[in-house]
Parts: structure tokens; sequence; C-alpha cells
């Protein structure tokens, strides 16, 4: 009998151990990386749900603008960080476009992230300047096709969903 009382005694001290050792979540600041530059949609989106996360988790999230190369100066800060939750990046589609189009990257797109969730959803708006007397699709188009040299497009950057839009577009 003593070595059953000595056994469920071990026990209960291992156990007790154990939870102590485990901290609840989040127990620090946690610091949202956000991919693009201050004031873009992206980032008020990204400020947004800080608030609200640090709302539901009991901690300050603090935002801190990484833009460059179409996510990438982000990412790889995110990759190279401890991965325990407290570093997150708050990113785009481009993130995912990279995996598929700079596989020499240092980070792998896919590999050094978990998903955690959507947020949100925008669109592309297609403008063009009234000099170049178009009124509609079919007639940018058009003019595109006869001479390429008159247009020029802007975007956020190589490979962002907005660089890769027009290309595909105007083939």
């Amino acid at each position: 009998m003593n070595r059953v009382v000595k056994a469920v005694a071990f026990l209960a001290c291992l156990c007790l151990s154990l939870a102590s050792a485990a901290q609840e979540y989040p127990s620090r600041p946690i610091k949202m990386q956000i991919a693009f530059a201050t004031g873009g949609a992206t980032d008020v989106l990204a400020r947004l749900v800080s608030e609200q996360l640090a709302v539901r988790l009991g901690q300050p999230v603090v935002s801190e603008n990484r833009p460059g190369a179409a996510t990438a100066v982000a990412a790889a800060f995110v990759a190279r960080s401890k991965p325990d939750g407290y570093t997150l990046l708050f990113s785009s589609q481009s993130h995912a476009v990279k995996a598929a189009t700079e596989p020499d990257t240092t980070f792998d797109a896919v590999a050094d992230f978990s998903f955690v969730g959507k947020v949100g959803q925008t669109g592309l708006v297609l403008m063009a300047n009234p000099d170049l007397k178009v009124h509609d699709l079919q007639g940018l188009l058009a003019l595109g096709r006869s001479d390429p040299t008159k247009l020029k497009y802007a975007s956020s950057g190589t490979n962002t969903s907005g660089h890769l839009w027009t290309q595909s577009f105007f083939q």
C-alpha cells in the first residue's frame, strides 16, 4: 500500500508541475507584421483586426508596417521569428503568389507559415486617362492591341495581384 500512495503522490506532483509549466496564451503583447505601407486598404484592415484581437485576447496587438518586395519583407521577418504565436503576418494573396512565382525567396511561402484565417476581400479597379478617348473595356482592349506602346499601368509591385491581373488581362 505504501508503494501505491507514493506512486499517486508522484503522479499528482508530476501533473501539477506540468500544469504550472504551461502558460496561458497570450501572456505578453503580440506583434502584427503588416506587409503593406501605412494608409492603404490592407493597413487599415490590419489595424482594425489588431484592435479587435487585442480586446478578445486581453493583450496589446502592436501593428508594425514592413512593406516591400510584394510582401516578402514582412514575410521574411515573420519566417525568421520564433514560431510561438507572438509574431503574426497580415498579408494578401501576394504571399501565395510568391510560392508559385519566386521559389528563390529566403522563406518557403507555404511550409514556413500556418494559415490562421481570411479577414477580408477586396477588388481591383481599372481606370483610364480621359485623354485616351476610350469609354469602355472593349475600347481599352482595342487600343492596347492596336498600339501596345500607348498604354502604361501602375501596380503596387511585381507579382502583386494588380501586376499579374494587368499582365494577363492584355495577353
